[in-house]
Order: C-alpha cells, then structure tokens, then sequence
C-alpha cells in the first residue's frame, strides 16, 4: 500500500491516520523541499524514499525498531535509486514506520501505524511498548500520526477536504452566482515550487473543476473575484514572472478556468497583491504592498487596470504590510494590515482609506488593547468599517479581536475573543442582523493542534454564537462568505498531524440557524 497525502487511509479498526496511506501516491512533509514517500507490502516491508526513518515491527509481546538500509533493486512508486527498506523476519510483522520531524527541525518523530490490518492495537499502545532505545533521533518524543478528518457536527451542515498530490492550502472564497464556491489559494507541485490554484464547486461542495497556475518558481493567489464574462480573476504574487524578487501577479480564466491572460506588476524587492476587485470599466483594482529594492520597509501599494490587465494607475502609500482590500461603496477602496510605530516600537493594525482614483483621503493606525494586525475587513451599513485580525494580550502574541470604526477611520469599538492560547481571525462577514462573523484558529479551548475558530456577534461585537471545530492536527479557516440561506462558508486547511503537516484545502458550510 503506497501512502499519498491526499487520502483518508485509516485502518479498519480506526487506529490511527496514515496520511494518506489508502491511495497510490506520495507522502509529503510541509515545508522540506522535496515529498517523503512511503509504502507498505502487506504486512512483510515498508520502503521510504528518504534515510533515517525506521520501520516498527511486532516480535512477540514487543515493538521494535529497525533501521531501513539502502535498496536501489527496489520496484517502488517513485521510481529511482534513493530507496531505502525494511523487509520483516519470519517471526515479525511491519506494523508501521517512525519518520523523523523535519518541520520541528528533528525534535521528535512521528508514528505511522500501517493501515494493512497489521497491528491488534492502538497507537498508543505501540508508543508505550517500544523500545525507545533504538529510536536515537527521536530524543524520547514520539508522536502518533492522526486522522484529519473533520467531524460531524450539530452547527456544520457538511465539511469537504479536497485531495491533492501536493500540501494545499485555501487563503480566499466567493460564493459564485450559481449557487457554488471559489476557492483559491497555493499547492506544492512535484518539483518543490509553488504553484496558484482556484477549486471551483457546486452549492454542496463536489468539485466543479481544479486548476493550478505558475511558473518554475512560487505562485500564490490571495483573492478572487468572479468576473462579469462568468470567469474568475485572481490576485497574488509570483516569483516566476516580472522583475524584483517577487512580482503581484494578475490570473485571469474564462468560466472553465482556463487562462485568458496574466500580468505582472512592480519593480520592486518584493511586490504582493492580496486583495481583488473588478472595478465598474471591467478592470480591476489589486490592493497589496510594495517592498522598493534599497529598502527592507514595506509599503501600501494600490494598482487600477484595464479590462485586459493594462495598469492604469499605480500607488504607494507609506509604511505598512498589506493583508487585505476592498471596494467601498462610494467608488474607492480600504486597504488594511499592520505598520511598526516608531514611537512606541509596537506593531499596530494599518487602515487606509482612498478615492476612486487611489488619493489617500485618511490613514489610521490602531494599537488601543494590543491590536497588532488587520487581516480582513468589511463596510457597514452606515459607512463605517470593520475590521478583524490578532493582536497582543497581556503580553503574549495571539489574541483575536475586532475593531468597528466611523466613515473617517476613528474607532468606535474595540472587542477582543479568544482564551489563553494563540486566537486570531483572518476573515470577516457581515450577518442579516447587522452584526459579524469573524473566522480563523485558535490554540486554546483545549485544541488539538489548532481548531478552526468561528464566532457570531451583534452589532456591537458581544458574543451571540462560537465554537470551536477541527481535527487532531493544525485546521485554519483563512476566509469566510456569508450563504443564501443566512449562514457561512468557510475555506482554509487541515493538516494531518501535529508536527508533520501535510495540509488540504477545506471547505465547512454552516447551518443557516445558529443559535
């Protein structure tokens, strides 16, 4: 049985998550630049394609562990010499395989348990009966794999998780005018970069289409927009394409996802787009920020375009780290982030307001009650704002919380959420009864890993509904939409395991009642 991390693979008897190790495929640790591929032969051996792993076989009553050595005459799923494998002796069984944690830089290992009905019990089990010992790289730290499935619940009507080949991850999500999503974000390919991706689906979830976009390089998409021909337009940063280190990039597909154009904007060290508009004239605004080469201090940078991606304008605006924009309802747009305050030597949340023509009319930075960046934003019914992201509390990092302002920027309300752990929100909504929706992780309320973390509140941001809900590993929500019939789409990842991560992209809908 070959492992892949895109798959559910767990064994009959619910043990434990193999990430992924019901499909053909690979295994994949986030973050290394290269897959870590695994397979299993029944119950008789176990073949990675990387050193230093050791296979787990039962001899008697005891759990043992075996070094892989070299086996290039190997046939195995990846196809090349830099195998290495374990085959069991007449009186074993391979019951799984240890794999050092490279994304804790070797502290620990993790335990893969072989999903092929080889082993009569837990995880846990074989952790407490192992003989450590032979187990050196593992420094007495060995973890169980997990399952990351998400479950059911009374508040969530249906939760999917989309396989890949590769770690995904969804960083924006629109509700499409048929009733479906768009989900957009980042997948890592075969040969170690990074690639955009926009996973269309219908109004339960199932998959319209799955496309990726780049280079030789890394491409990440933040936002998308639906466009008025019935395709799809995304914004974000590529490295593949333009000048500078990083370049923001504009995707245009027709309505299949098909690529009509893509441009590149900046000249810049580092140039970013993470928020998306289609303005009125067809074109588009990509609000991000700007990073000039003799520089290391990031800046707002506003684009206008054409229908055809031409830039019509292009602005800057002083001192800050872009995490979102809007359009607002009189023709011009917010963009928000954070800045670092000289005086104070603190970060604070960055809100800047301009007009249609990309002229700042206010720049507002807030820092009252630890606020420290904000990464998402709507407009309100009486022309003010919301935004919503983390901050500091009490002194540590991690603290979510929502700040509703006036049409000029002043604050009128600061609220914070969360417990004693890390909380942030990444995205906002508005609710039918002029209050809020936040989403994002949290680390406290005894998750497991991170949980997503979602809250409703009333327009003066008290808490009327929020749970917690995720996996055994690190979930996210990065983005949430409100749905027709009243309640929430969110879109992020789940990863399978607490210390190695290989991620999918997810989408929760929400019952329309939440109460």
């Amino acid at each position: 049985m070959t492992n892949d991390d895109s798959g559910a693979g767990i064994d009959r008897r619910g043990v434990l998550k193999m990430i992924g190790g019901a499909t053909a495929g690979i295994g994949l640790l986030s973050g290394t630049a290269s897959a870590h591929r695994w397979t299993f032969d029944g119950c008789e051996s176990v073949c990675t394609d990387t050193d230093g792993n050791y296979a787990v076989v039962e001899a008697g009553v005891r759990y043992e562990g075996r070094t892989l050595p070299a086996a290039p005459e190997r046939d195995v799923p990846w196809g090349h010499d830099n195998t290495f494998c374990y085959t069991a002796a007449d009186d074993e069984r391979v019951v799984g395989f240890i794999e050092e944690d490279e994304y804790r830089k070797g502290e620990g290992c993790t335990l893969h348990v072989n999903p092929n009905d080889c082993v009569s019990v837990g995880a846990d089990e074989i952790l407490s009966l192992i003989d450590r010992d032979t187990i050196g790289i593992c420094d007495s730290e060995l973890y169980p794999a997990c399952d990351p499935t998400l479950p059911e619940s009374d508040w969530v009507d249906f939760a999917r998780t989309f396989e890949s080949e590769r770690d995904a991850s969804a960083q924006s999500l629109i509700r499409t005018t048929d009733g479906g999503f768009a989900l957009t974000g980042r997948r890592l390919t075969g040969e170690g970069n990074i690639d955009a991706s926009l996973l269309v689906t219908d109004g339960d979830g199932d998959v319209v289409f799955d496309r990726t976009y780049g280079g030789d390089e890394t491409e990440v998409t933040y936002d998308v927009v639906e466009t008025s021909d019935g395709g799809f337009a995304m914004a974000g940063l590529t490295e593949s394409y333009g000048e500078g280190s990083s370049s923001a990039w504009l995707v245009k597909t027709d309505d299949e996802g098909n690529v009509e154009f893509t441009e590149a904007y900046g000249d810049g060290l580092r140039n970013r787009a993470f928020g998306l508009v289609q303005t009125a004239d067809g074109g588009f605004a990509l609000g991000g920020d700007a990073t000039p080469p003799d520089s290391l201090d990031s800046d707002f940078w506003l684009i206008k375009t054409d229908e055809e991606g031409n830039e019509a304008f292009s602005r800057t605006y002083d001192g800050g780290t872009a995490r979102a924009m809007i359009q607002t309802s009189d023709g011009g747009f917010a963009l928000t982030g954070s800045t670092f305050l000289q005086d104070s030597g603190e970060n604070a949340a960055l809100f800047l307001k301009t007009d249609d023509a990309g002229n700042e009319e206010f720049s507002t930075a807030i820092d009252s009650e630890g606020v420290w960046s904000a990464n998402a934003l709507v407009e309100t019914d009486d022309g003010g704002f919301a935004l919503a992201g983390s901050g500091v509390a009490e002194g540590r990092a991690g603290e979510c919380w929502l700040v509703k302002t006036d049409d000029a920027g002043n604050e009128e309300f600061v609220r914070s959420y969360g417990g004693d752990e890390l909380d942030l929100a990444d995205g906002i909504a508005r609710t039918d009864d002029g209050g809020f929706a936040l989403a994002g992780l949290t680390e406290s309320f005894d998750a497991e890993g991170s949980d997503v973390y979602f809250l409703r509140t009333d327009e003066s941001g008290e808490v009327t509904f929020e749970r917690v809900y995720g996996s055994c590993g690190h979930d996210r929500a990065r983005d949430l939409v409100r749905t027709a019939d009243g309640g929430f789409a969110l879109a992020g990842d789940v990863a399978g395991s607490e210390r190695i991560r290989p991620t999918e992209m997810a989408l929760v809908k929400t019952a329309a009642d939440l109460e």
